[in-house]
């Protein structure tokens, strides 16, 4: 008999639909400047001056600013500074130069574009910009002005995303009436902090499985990104039991950044009985999901590792990707791919490609990965 397996993983795709926009010409040769040398234009600004960001993501901002002066600014050079504090979890850039500008003409407006990228880990506040121009008169009469913009971060909380990691029993196998340890690692993967930590065992009194000590749940106070947290059980099993493979629950409880609660779990297979009672099980792990903004026909990858965390290996093993929905998204890789063996204890990666076709519009485009495997066995 086969053992499946499915995960669905929800994407966001959006089709962009190129559009050309009319922009206004701006007179720039065009100037009512009264030529007066001890003339200075004045540059202000006329949009914002609070700009809602997004922590953990790279958007672009439009700066209005114009000229509201009755005199000409020439080589204009818009430069920004940040308050002298270590508190700057963002970076800036300006896209096509937009912050020169070789003639302001009087009475005239530009559109500045600045690219934000903010980190994830942004506290919900206010970041001010100071944005600091130069220029010149007609007389080449240098001047200076400033205008102060804010970034305003709301940072929800983004999901953090964990594996299990080293997951072992010592021994590798229980007899009835004996006790092993259960023990491995919790990987914080992402970029956000997970805090308040529980991590419990749950299933235990189906399959005559327990905790010699009592405790168990294990409580961690924070997991910093990229770090790992140990973690250990003592089980103990029935002295009636039968010999197999018996299913616990990891169950993971924990907050993100905002306080924002999520529970996840993964089973584990305790083989009691030695040999006679291992079989596989095949997990999906470290699932990397695409990120950002898709046109059409632009491919985008899913990938993650599959684990056997059985006490046999896996053989015959298919992974079937599919897309759901009327053709919205599509597969460019092949959408089937198969592995002869997987060792227990052994992980294998995967990758396919898909890509957003004319048919799509901004929404969650679910898709489906099915697992299918025998045990060495050939059940």
């Amino acid at each position: 008999m086969k053992k499946i397996g499915k995960v669905i993983l929800a994407i966001l795709v959006t089709i962009q639909m190129l559009m050309v926009q009319a922009m206004p010409v701006l007179a720039d040769d065009v100037s009512e400047d009264p030529g007066d040398p001890n003339g200075v234009a004045e540059i202000s600004l006329m949009n914002g001056p609070v700009f809602d960001v997004d922590a953990g993501k790279t958007q672009t901002i439009e700066i209005k600013i114009r000229n509201i002066s009755a005199f000409l600014a020439r080589s204009v050079v818009i430069q920004p500074t940040f308050p002298e504090t270590a508190d700057t979890p963002f970076s800036v850039q300006f896209e096509n130069n937009s912050n020169r500008i070789s003639s302001f003409a009087p009475h005239s407006e530009r559109y500045v574009t600045m690219k934000v990228t903010m980190d994830a880990t942004a506290a919900t506040k206010n970041y001010p910009i100071t944005l600091n121009y130069t220029f010149f008169n007609t007389y080449s009469v240098k001047s200076t002005g400033s205008n102060t913009i804010y970034l305003r971060v709301k940072n929800v909380g983004s999901k953090p995303e964990f594996t299990f990691e080293d997951l072992k029993l010592n021994p590798s196998y229980m007899n009835p009436g004996d006790s092993a340890q259960l023990s491995g690692y919790i990987t914080n993967t992402s970029a956000a902090g997970m805090y308040d930590v529980e991590l419990s065992l749950e299933g235990l009194e189906a399959t005559g499985i327990g905790i010699s000590n009592g405790l168990g749940s294990k409580r961690i106070t924070k997991i910093g990104p990229a770090s790992s947290q140990t973690f250990a059980f003592q089980l103990v099993s029935n002295s009636e039991m039968k010999g197999g493979t018996y299913p616990i629950t990891l169950k993971l409880k924990y907050k993100d950044d905002s306080g924002k609660q999520y529970e996840d779990s993964q089973i584990y297979y305790v083989n009691v009985g030695g040999a006679s009672g291992a079989k596989p099980s095949v997990q999906i792990i470290n699932m990397k999901e695409p990120q950002g903004v898709y046109g059409v026909n632009q491919n985008f990858n899913i990938s993650f590792d599959l684990k056997n965390t059985g006490a046999s290996e896996a053989k015959n093993i298919k992974v079937t990707a599919t897309a759901i929905g009327e053709g919205e998204v599509v597969p460019k890789s092949s959408s089937i791919q198969n592995l002869n063996i997987l060792k227990a204890g052994q992980s294998s990666h995967f990758t396919f490609t898909f890509a957003g076709t004319s048919a799509g519009k901004t929404q969650n485009y679910p898709i489906e990965f099915t697992v299918e495997y025998e045990s060495s066995g050939g059940s």
